[in-house]
């Protein structure tokens, strides 16, 4: 399926979120316990669910895993508002320009459900600022990423500092977890001009229009199921122990 836009010379700044594809490490689970009692945790209307107390009961009700499959692998992203042949159109065309199998793109974040997962985001609801993250599982550019990490000794040229840090980091860590943070260092990597084409021309279409893209590369599925089960568990742990008061639910009208 041919591209249905054109990449704009230049787009207008926005003001953008960080990133949910930051990485999720093993905080304390009771750590939010008076940032959820103390105010509202408001989730948007049109989620997943009704409020808080329908995802505190499906986070007791299904496995970490399960919960994946069925609330960010299977259904249309939030962001698409159920719009299952625009979502379908729009990862058909960023497949077709970085060559690779529109099974293979996964949003995560507050993108994908309306709200993040992120330990240290409080269930942050979506915003019209909010980024896209957005998974690419290939083993094939995984392993060329990776070939051009692991050969990397110094980095020049505008930013050098910001993407010397990121590729050190991922051959400390990320690498690990068959993940790659490629949208710092995106231009390293063979195919990167090609995908950073991608990005901007759909920086100027719907639904991603005006917003960040921010690209992980993983080296196959069980990779992005374990980088996501791992905010789904702390959740689990946050929100059983946690919220008790019905008070606290809101839902966004």
């Amino acid at each position: 399926m041919p591209p249905t836009g054109s990449a704009a010379k230049s787009i207008a700044p926005v003001q953008h979120e960080e990133s949910d594809e930051s990485p999720i490490g093993t905080e304390d689970a009771g750590s939010l316990s008076s940032g959820v009692k103390g105010a509202p945790i408001v989730l948007p209307a049109n989620s997943h669910f009704a409020g808080l107390a329908e995802l505190q009961a499906e986070l007791i009700k299904n496995s970490a895993s399960d919960f994946v499959s069925r609330y960010i692998f299977e259904p249309v992203p939030f962001a698409f508002k159920g719009d299952l042949n625009l979502w379908l159109k729009w990862k058909s065309n960023l497949a077709w320009m970085i060559e690779v199998d529109a099974r293979e793109i996964v949003l995560s974040g507050s993108s994908a459900m309306g709200f993040s997962l992120h330990p240290k985001k409080n269930l942050r609801a979506y915003t019209p600022k909010s980024d896209f993250d957005i998974c690419i599982v290939s083993r094939h550019h995984f392993d060329l990423a990776w070939r051009v990490l692991r050969g990397v000794d110094f980095i020049s040229g505008a930013g050098a500092d910001e993407r010397q840090k990121a590729a050190n980091s991922h051959r400390a860590g990320h690498i690990y977890d068959g993940a790659i943070a490629a949208d710092r260092i995106l231009s390293l990597f063979p195919f990167g001009k090609e995908w950073q084409s991608a990005l901007d021309i759909l920086a100027t279409e719907h639904p991603t229009n005006g917003r960040d893209l921010k690209l992980r590369i993983y080296r196959d599925f069980d990779s992005v199921r374990t980088y996501l089960t791992r905010g789904v568990r702390y959740w689990q742990a946050s929100l059983g122990s946690s919220i008790s008061d019905e008070s606290a639910i809101a839902v966004e009208h």
